[in-house]
């Protein structure tokens, strides 16, 4: 059993790894700098860190009005694993999850629509980003991770850190190998335009490596180096900006969020599509997206 501690004039120090076990590098930064954030916030307060009450952490979110809700449901998330390694009998963090639509609910900004682009800014999309002959490597680089993301809806920490084993092309049916979050597996399908796409790039990727069999990056400079996260995010605002798209958020995420309505609409099932996303659950498939599942694509009011 682990000792109970008690609210101080400085915020704990903790061990982000021993908490957040077993998870990918960049959850455990985004949980751990949330962590931080509470034990700041609860030494301020006088209030214990280890076990407060479900009032007090809806009060701590209540004090971040710039969160929006996908934020403080990451908080709540982090929160719980907090919890969870203190060995508390009962989790407040998922007690006060429960209280997103009462009272408590205040903490909460207004629910809204996934950002996602439409058919129209799909397309100019696609042209923006569609590889053409004399294109230099980097270009083309730049080209097809964004077209990746869009036809793939990997998280852009998978995308950045995809290996060219992982890319199977050579079976019947061509499939990505992903490692997503809590290093769990899975397989998204390749589709036939995005195969080729890959293929080619592949051929460029060899020929401008000179060969270096032991950089296995699939999105790299000559020394191996992978895209980061925050490169990524930039190239894509940059493509929306050429393009004229104006969203709510501007990063790889729509595109993830794209890639996920297009399947919705076009039939594919709730379950298939969380497979492909790497949900671990079906209910978050469902909070996000149901008004694509309530309302598919064609569907309207009777006249």
């Amino acid at each position: 059993m682990k000792k109970t501690l008690i609210p101080t004039e400085k915020p704990l120090e903790v061990h982000h790894d021993a908490v957040f076990q077993n998870m990918a590098p960049l959850t455990i930064q985004r949980y751990g700098w949330i962590l931080d954030n509470f034990l700041e916030w609860c030494a301020e307060q006088g209030i214990n860190p280890v076990s407060p009450k479900v009032r007090e952490i809806t009060n701590y979110l209540q004090d971040r009005p710039q969160w929006g809700v996908s934020r403080k449901t990451v908080a709540l998330a982090a929160l719980g694993h907090w919890f969870d390694y203190q060995g508390l009998p009962e989790n407040p963090a998922k007690a006060a999850s429960l209280r997103k639509t009462g009272r408590a609910g205040r903490a909460f900004a207004p629910k809204r629509l996934p950002a996602a682009l439409d058919d129209t800014e799909s397309a100019a999309f696609l042209r923006a980003t569609t590889p053409k002959s004399g294109d230099s490597f980097p270009v083309r680089r730049k080209q097809l991770i964004q077209r990746l993301l869009f036809w793939t809806g990997l998280r852009v920490s998978e995308a950045v850190h995809l290996q060219v084993g992982d890319i199977r092309l050579d079976d019947e049916h061509p499939v990505l190998r992903v490692i997503g979050k809590g290093n769990k597996e899975r397989q998204v399908p390749i589709a036939d335009r995005l195969a080729m796409e890959l293929l080619d790039y592949l051929e460029m990727r060899e020929a401008f490596l000179d060969g270096q069999m032991s950089i296995k990056t699939v999105f790299c400079d000559r020394y191996g180096n992978p895209y980061t996260p925050a490169g990524v995010w930039s190239m894509v605002g940059d493509t929306f900006k050429s393009i004229g798209v104006e969203k709510r958020h501007k990063g790889p995420h729509v595109l993830r969020h794209t890639f996920a309505t297009r399947q919705l609409q076009s039939g594919h099932p709730p379950a298939i599509v969380k497979a492909w996303m790497g949900h671990s659950d079906l209910r978050v498939l469902f909070s996000v997206y149901e008004h694509v599942m309530s309302s598919p694509k064609g569907v309207k009011p009777v006249e």
